[in-house]
């Protein structure tokens, strides 16, 4: 708690020697300072009735658990207690709740009563159901102007943040927005500018309305405040966060006989209850989150072992401020050529294995120049970087950081020693994306048209709740006032206690922003048990996440460097990209390869970069037709080169840039006596019912399932297991509905005839049978 606020506390206690005090605060000795865990609290409600109850539920928990400090204060018209805390800043809402007065009841018991019914015993240990073991109940009143009342002794704050609302489509935006009175001025922008750049595909008259989304996400009015919870003995808490290096201690002011009006059957279930736990436990929807860093290691002279994401490990200027997907790049053996030519020759390996169809800057189309905002979180940057310096804009201040390194003696050249992650790794990860050589022989980023909107993350400062909070604001305000479209995250946390605040950022940003996050490096699966975040996060809309692969051009594995090093994998992960000998830029003019899932996500974040470019030029036509995260995210899914061995370890397959954008072509496969074609353009029939144009498959246990047209988006035939792999719509007619793949699919409509017309007009035909591979365009 803060000095102003034990201040406070202290000129209470002199207040309280002037009055006649009764009740709770019968005399000064009846007041006792303790000591606790600090928290912070915030409500998280989406409407004003919400709010009310929130802050029932605060009040009565602290009652319950002996941790609602209280102050005096004299009611000067003999007001309403309604009235009493409105004014103090102590209440908001539509309506007051019955148990808030219920606790203003009992700790004003000389101007107050109530009728007293017990709770059964069930309910006794549910610390928000009751108010001292009695039912909530409404009370009698008798104070009058004059009178000594005891209110909540807490610094409320109101702040409007963002959250998704039911959206009741025969209501105006308008009228919503009126009723949250929310302040926007943090964005700069009004209210409803916000509403419209948060809801692009709600406030789209071009989308069907029946496949409008269900939500809407607008500024929200809610209330903060900092709590100390007490009753610390044997605390699970208190064990949590000495154990992650977060434990703050506080001191309160509490009642000392503050049980005194519970009844005995609740006061004998106390004995026996261990009350910060149960205030946390009550309370933890409306505590910001704690957790670990993954891959921190504090121990980093020693030699490394499996921590989660990555390892630790020493750097030259002595520093232990490092994090998660990362691991030790290999040293490479030199090779006899000239340096630069090494860098392309490195660079065309990694081009060939993602078909990224540009290597020089000269190559790239007029159409994926525009320069799309990027978010780049990630460790200290070297943002002069003779690579970097023209595409990236800090959003964030960071350290002075920086080895004496001497500078390169040409921008680009290859270090001789492996890079180090703490002076390199967000200059890696910045240069895959946008780096923009000054010459046609360094290292090209995939996308050098992006703009990085870049915000440094201090990975021991993400294990505490305020700084998690910071980093979501940040995240929004690169959207909010940058437009960035894609963010780059390559590092992991838990989500031990409390409510994640970035996890709801990106809930927030469900139609704003795609976020590719890296898998992680501990070579574990993450099938069953997943609680990485935000890799973890991969069933949401807007977040993509990549495991890390091989060099292997034809038969691509998991990416494996040692005995606890190598790419995590989900099948409920969606992507892979390459994660072996990646070279990049590096601190101080120079370039050097990593390997580890942080370098296999920016490949996929520039090629979504990419994919907004070109819809942003040769697709959209107004102001709300915009692309959104779910698209991209399942157009670089679905395009993705598919490989059998790799079916159990990633929904999709190693990212194919070249496919993922061309964006307006249907392209198919076929194979006629051992000759395969490819044909592009414009699928024309789809089997020879027009009316209702379907393919069938048979699959697991008997069931068939049939798959419409356009809700089909690739059908991949796997020669080794001599089944199809089929990709479509989760929802019918709804293209922006998540991913489903069909794995084990054995054709049943193999007959028909389906055609496709080509760039030429021609129209050709082909069997159903002779499908190699058929993917859809985006449209």
């Amino acid at each position: 708690m803060n000095g102003s606020h034990i201040v406070k506390l202290v000129l209470t206690l002199i207040f309280l020697l002037t009055l006649q005090p009764v009740g709770w605060a019968q005399t000064l000795d009846s007041f006792e300072e303790q000591e606790g865990i600090e928290m912070q609290w915030r409500s998280n409600n989406k409407s004003a009735d919400q709010l009310a109850l929130d802050i029932e539920q605060l009040y009565i928990v602290l009652y319950n658990t002996g941790n609602l400090p209280i102050r005096a204060i004299v009611d000067g018209d003999g007001r309403l207690v309604e009235s009493i805390l409105r004014t103090e800043m102590l209440f908001w809402g539509n309506f007051f709740p019955v148990g808030i007065e219920a606790v203003m009841c009992d700790v004003n018991p000389s101007v107050c009563s109530r009728a007293l019914d017990k709770v059964n015993a069930s309910t006794l240990t549910k610390a928000a159901d009751h108010v001292g073991g009695y039912k909530k109940t409404r009370g009698q009143w008798t104070n009058q102007s004059g009178s000594t009342l005891y209110i909540p002794d807490l610094e409320m704050e109101q702040y409007t943040t963002l959250s998704s609302v039911p959206y009741p489509q025969k209501q105006s935006v308008e009228s919503l927005l009126s009723l949250q009175d929310a302040d926007c001025s943090q964005w700069q922008k009004s209210c409803m500018k916000v509403v419209r750049q948060l809801n692009q595909a709600l406030l789209d008259p071009k989308r069907r309305r029946v496949n409008w989304p269900k939500e809407i996400v607008l500024p929200v009015k809610r209330v903060k405040t900092e709590l100390v919870f007490t009753g610390t003995t044997g605390s699970e808490i208190k064990k949590s966060l000495e154990n992650i290096g977060e434990l703050s201690q506080g001191q309160i002011l509490l009642p000392t006989k503050r049980s005194q009006y519970y009844t005995e059957e609740y006061k004998n279930t106390f004995k026996s209850l261990v009350p910060a736990d149960v205030a946390m436990r009550a309370l933890s929807p409306y505590i910001p989150s704690f957790g670990i860093v993954k891959g921190i290691q504090k121990e980093y002279n020693k030699p490394p072992k499996k921590t989660g994401l990555g390892f630790n490990m020493d750097s030259s200027n002595g520093s232990a401020n490092f994090f998660s997907a990362l691991t030790v790049a290999r040293e490479i053996a030199p090779v006899e050529i000239e340096a630069n030519d090494s860098q392309l020759q490195t660079n065309h390996s990694l081009l060939t294995l993602i078909r990224h169809p540009f290597d020089k800057l000269g190559d790239v189309p007029q159409k994926y120049k525009k320069q799309i905002p990027v978010a780049v979180l990630d460790t200290w940057i070297d943002k002069e970087h003779c690579e970097l310096s023209k595409n990236v804009e800090l959003l964030s201040e960071q350290p002075q950081q920086g080895s004496n390194r001497p500078e390169a003696s040409k921008c680009g050249d290859i270090m001789s020693q492996p890079p180090n992650p703490v002076d390199d790794h967000g200059t890696h990860v910045a240069g895959l994306i946008a780096g923009s050589p000054p010459g046609q022989k360094n290292v090209m980023g995939l996308n050098p048209f992006a703009k990085l909107q870049y915000i440094f993350v201090d990975m021991d400062q993400l294990r505490g709740q305020q700084y998690r909070i910071n980093i979501g604001d940040k995240i929004l305000a690169s959207f909010m006032k940058n437009d960035a479209l894609v963010a780059n995250i390559s590092w992991a946390y838990t989500n031990q206690i409390g409510n994640d605040y970035i996890k709801k950022t990106i809930e927030t940003l469900t139609q704003s922003m795609l976020f590719v996050v890296a898998a992680g490096n501990s070579a574990e699966s993450r099938n069953d048990i997943c609680g990485d975040r935000p890799a973890c996060l991969s069933n949401f809309p807007n977040v993509i996440t990549v495991i890390g692969l091989d060099r292997d051009l034809d038969h691509p594995q998991l990416w494996h460097d040692g005995e606890n090093r190598g790419s995590n994998w989900s099948q409920k992960f969606n992507i892979g990209a390459i994660a072996e000998d990646v070279l990049s830029t590096t601190y101080q003019n120079y370039t050097g390869r990593f390997s580890g899932t942080s370098q296999a996500a920016p490949q996929v974040t520039a090629a979504a970069s990419l994919l907004f470019s070109a819809y942003e030029t040769d697709f959209r036509t107004d102001e709300t037709s915009k692309l959104l995260p779910i698209r991209a995210k399942n157009r670089l899914t679905y395009t993705s080169d598919l490989f059998g061995g790799l079916l159990d370890k990633v929904q999709g397959g190693r990212l194919n840039v070249e496919r993922a954008l061309d964006m307006a072509n249907d392209y198919v496969v076929i194979e006629k006596n051992g000759v395969f074609t490819t044909l592009r353009g414009t699928l024309v029939r789809f089997g020879n019912n027009q009316e209702s144009e379907y393919i069938e498959c048979a699959v697991q246990n008997g069931r068939s399932e049939q798959i419409k047209r356009e809700d089909l988006r690739r059908m991949f035939y796997d020669e080794t297991r001599k089944k199809y792999i089929i990709f479509r719509n989760s929802e019918s007619k709804n293209r922006d509905s998540p991913l489903k793949r069909i794995a084990d699919c054995r054709l049943r409509t193999r007959t028909h005839i389906a055609s496709i017309e080509d760039d030429n007009g021609e129209e050709i035909e082909f069997q159903f049978r002779d499908i190699r591979d058929f993917i859809s365009a985006m449209y």
